[in-house]
């Protein structure tokens, strides 16, 4: 049987629609130690922390982790907290980011859209946002967020993504 090929972008839009739709990233996750007096933490300051290096030729890792340190420093500006130095925080704040790459493997598609199973790579994103004790050097709360990195930019939705991630703080 002869495939057009709008046969196929049909089978490969479904394909992709079901990647998305059975995809097993989660939206964020966030943990916290539920003994810290939350509404006494007012000050924060950056955890010394080296620029990430990242292994994709997209990524300017200097640029990322400026994005990343204004849209945390915006956002908690709206929730009243305030940046000082290390030696004055009530909490310092640090990230790990990362890029992985996944492959999904589908099931066979009904015999009109193709044959046989299929399979799918995208790449991964992972951005933790990691608020620490300045004394202890425990975390008292991170938030972990995934997603499906585009093709083109991979850095290109920051502010949005810690957003998401710091809408669960405080508890």
């Amino acid at each position: 049987m002869k495939q057009n090929h709008h046969s196929s972008g049909l089978a490969l839009g479904l394909a992709l629609g079901l990647l998305g739709a059975c995809s097993t990233l989660a939206p964020v996750d966030y943990k916290f130690n539920p003994d810290v007096h939350w509404a006494q933490q007012k000050a924060f300051a950056w955890a010394p922390m080296k620029t990430p290096e990242i292994a994709d030729e997209r990524v300017d890792a200097t640029v990322l982790d400026g994005r990343i340190r204004a849209a945390v420093e915006a956002d908690l500006a709206v929730k009243g907290l305030h940046k000082v130095a290390s030696d004055a925080a009530d909490f310092l704040v640090g990230y790990t980011v990362g890029l992985e790459d996944r492959t999904y493997h589908g099931d066979a598609l009904p015999r009109r859209w193709g044959d046989g199973p299929f399979e799918l790579s995208y790449e991964v994103g992972t951005l933790q946002i990691l608020l620490i004790d300045p004394d202890s050097k425990n975390t008292m709360w991170s938030g972990t967020y995934q997603s499906e990195i585009g093709t083109s930019t991979p850095g290109k939705h920051v502010a949005r993504a810690v957003s998401w991630v710091l809408e669960g703080f405080p508890p």
